[in-house]
């Protein structure tokens, strides 16, 4: 998993900015039986400009629930702002 933390279009006008975005990286390893999986996803997490911010090892769980709860701290901010 390579999971930048932002949207789409933010990692891409970082990018052709010259900067990056903090990236999340996680490899399952029953998914990585011949060992290259944390290469393959810092390739990934290098080609979107994500090493120039930081790239984070995480896992699949961590990185539903950073979204989960950033999801709802963003609708709650709306809904209060609103």
């Amino acid at each position: 998993m390579v999971a930048p933390k932002c949207p789409g279009t933010e990692v891409r006008e970082e990018y052709k900015r010259g900067f990056g975005v903090p990236t999340l990286i996680a490899v399952h390893p029953e998914n990585d039986p011949k060992g290259e999986g944390w290469d393959i996803a810092k390739a990934w997490a290098a080609a979107t400009g994500g090493h120039r911010a930081g790239c984070l090892e995480s896992s699949f769980v961590a990185e539903v629930k950073s979204d989960l709860m950033g999801e709802q701290t963003i609708l709650c901010g709306m809904l209060q702002a609103g």
